[in-house]
């Protein structure tokens, strides 16, 4: 569709790195630094959640979606997916979730419209979970899996009836 692509990446409160992907060899140089990028800690969705449905008042992003990749550890009040409601309900705002984890937690059920979990993402992808260290790449016995589970979002239950 050739729509534009902006990414936050997100920790504990306050902490949210932003960057809009630019498919150029610069732009992709950028995306690697920004990938490279980690927090220590908490996850924090909030603050993401606000800058994105800011971006989605904005014209030209009237058209995106969402996807949120998480460990799926987070606490995510009613209040702060009010926006993001609006948002769905105004430009047809989709969220597609993917829960680095067995299970996906009630926050993300709530708030995704689709979502998939990879299961035991640190037993898969060698030290850490939920992520891929290249060090311990040789460790890799097989890719995460990702298994679609249900949601409980508005778009989600309205979907379901």
């Amino acid at each position: 569709q050739k729509r534009p692509c902006f990414l936050y990446a997100f920790s504990g409160k306050g902490e949210l790195q932003e960057l809009e992907l630019d498919v150029s060899a610069d732009g992709l140089r950028r995306l690697l630094r920004f990938l490279r990028f980690s927090f220590g800690g908490a996850t924090c969705l909030e603050d993401a959640l606000e800058a994105s449905t800011e971006r989605l008042g904005q014209e030209e992003w009237q058209n995106a979606d969402l996807l949120v990749v998480t460990d799926g550890e987070l606490d995510l009040p009613e209040e702060a997916q009010a926006p993001l409601n609006t948002a769905r309900a105004e430009y047809g705002t989709r969220v597609v979730g993917i829960v680095l984890a067995e299970y996906a937690g009630v926050a993300m059920e709530q708030l995704c419209d689709e979502l998939h979990v990879t299961g035991r993402v640190g037993a898969s992808w060698g030290q850490g979970v939920g992520v891929w260290n290249p060090t311990s790449a040789q460790q890799l016995t097989s890719w995460p899996q990702l298994r679609q589970v249900s949601c409980r979002s508005p778009v989600a239950s309205s979907r379901q009836h």
